[in-house]
């Protein structure tokens, strides 16, 4: 099983699966020169190389390597079987118009904002399945056309998971558009099959448009090929580094925070369902667990276990959860009933000075993301300057510096990268936010 969000100390990225979408009588999307089945195992094979070959401990496993069909199911069940870090799954986009073009990462789950859209390109992935033998049997009657078939993704989130997916779709996505040039379409969340049945964090990543000329041409090219597959290799590498560098320092970071933390209100419980119906705390399925809660977040009621003070008592109660069959269970941070994620409202400026510096535009260089919030004193960034951090979709990204030119940036950039953070780019910002 993948590593839940506590009790990670030490742990490192071992595993990486690579799925090369569609294959053999699949073809995917078409495009006037091109079959997607064959761009996406080109730039598989890619992103494997450059991994095994920079990143020698971490170990490489294809779902294919030559032009043969792969059942949607059993992608998901090569990486659970060989217990699986990350699970990247590589694609290739269409339209009935010519216009589109961009890269986009998606993870499992549903997009309000954009939702029916986010559909239709999981039911052109997902059509794959008609080609399987004996599919309404192994699907359990899921038809990748219905849209009713969609509503039991909601009910597959994992709240750790997806906060794991959501960090390397986010750090995919800026490779993309930061070091390979390419248009960034964004992160979003839609019901792939392929995504559905993994344990690990896992992303779907579409590199392009095949019914864009331009695009196709791109993505048959070998610069093209290369530069996406080198983009998510760095991605890869940048979530490794930060993800290692969280555990190494877990406990650490924890001890700093629990007096603060206690004398907030702030309390850990353990999450060990979810519903999308409301169940009663004193329904027949709780009975062996104590301290059941229940809050409501995204449109899915999360049933909690204890009130705990520090995440170290906390992880008592969650290995006693595992061994009682919810294997997903993990450490939450609550407060008021809520979710608590240490976002601070941005300090009023109190001067005619202070306005004028917080709407002025700058330049900052972002160097690391996390979706816990560390102090920005913390010993990690002790050889950094004006490190300063802002939230965003579902991140707390940091930054180091505040230039008044691109220039300035750049040089900053340079020097974190010799430090270690390969990742870093050049962000905007104003009112503390950052701009596009």
């Amino acid at each position: 099983m993948w590593a839940q969000a506590a009790g990670n100390k030490g742990r490192k990225i071992a595993t990486v699966v690579i799925d090369a979408g569609h294959g053999g009588k699949d073809p995917g999307a078409l495009g006037r020169h091109s079959k997607e089945k064959n761009i996406t195992l080109a730039v598989a094979l890619k992103v494997g190389y450059y991994i095994k070959t920079y990143l020698p401990d971490v170990n490489v496993i294809y779902t294919r390597t030559t032009d043969r069909f792969v059942e949607l199911k059993k992608r998901g069940q090569i990486a659970n079987k060989h217990n699986a870090d990350l699970f990247i799954s590589i694609h290739c986009n269409s339209s009935t118009s010519h216009s589109p073009y961009g890269t986009e990462t998606y993870v499992l789950g549903s997009d309000d904002k954009r939702s029916n859209r986010n559909m239709k390109v999981a039911m052109l992935e997902n059509a794959a399945i008609l080609l399987e033998d004996n599919a309404e049997d192994t699907y359990n009657g899921f038809d990748p056309n219905s849209p009713e078939s969609y509503i039991i993704f909601s009910l597959k989130q994992n709240d750790y998971k997806q906060e794991k997916s959501l960090m390397l779709a986010e750090k995919i996505q800026s490779q993309f558009k930061n070091r390979a040039g390419r248009k960034d379409r964004g992160v979003h969340q839609a019901g792939f099959l392929v995504l559905a049945g993994t344990y690990m964090p896992s992303v779907l990543i579409e590199l392009g448009y095949l019914s864009n000329a331009t695009e196709e041409k791109y993505l048959l090219s070998e610069k093209g090929q290369t530069y996406l597959a080198s983009a998510i290799y760095r991605a890869v590498k940048a979530y490794k580094h930060d993800y290692e560098l969280d555990n190494k320092s877990e406990e650490t970071v924890a001890t700093t925070q629990t007096t603060t933390e206690n004398s907030s209100g702030i309390e850990y419980r353990i999450q060990f369902f979810t519903s999308s119906k409301k169940v009663p705390l004193s329904s027949s399925r709780f009975k062996s667990i104590s301290e059941v809660a229940v809050y409501y977040h995204n449109g899915l009621y999360k049933y909690t276990s204890g009130h705990f003070k520090t995440e170290k008592a906390a992880l008592q109660q969650l290995k006693t959860l595992k061994k009682q069959g919810y294997s997903s269970a993990w450490v939450v941070k609550m407060k008021d009933n809520k979710r608590y994620t240490g976002k601070e409202p941005a300090p009023q400026a109190k001067t005619k000075k202070d306005v004028l510096t917080t709407t002025a535009l700058e330049y900052r260089v972002q160097f690391y993301s996390s979706p816990k919030k560390i102090a920005t004193n913390n010993s990690r960034f002790s050889n950094i300057k004006q490190v300063d951090v802002y939230y965003h979709n579902g991140l707390y990204k940091y930054t180091s510096g505040h230039y008044k030119t691109m220039h300035e940036a750049v040089v900053q950039q340079s020097k974190l990268r010799k430090k270690g953070f390969s990742d870093a780019f050049v962000i905007k910002m104003k009112n503390g936010k950052r701009v596009y």
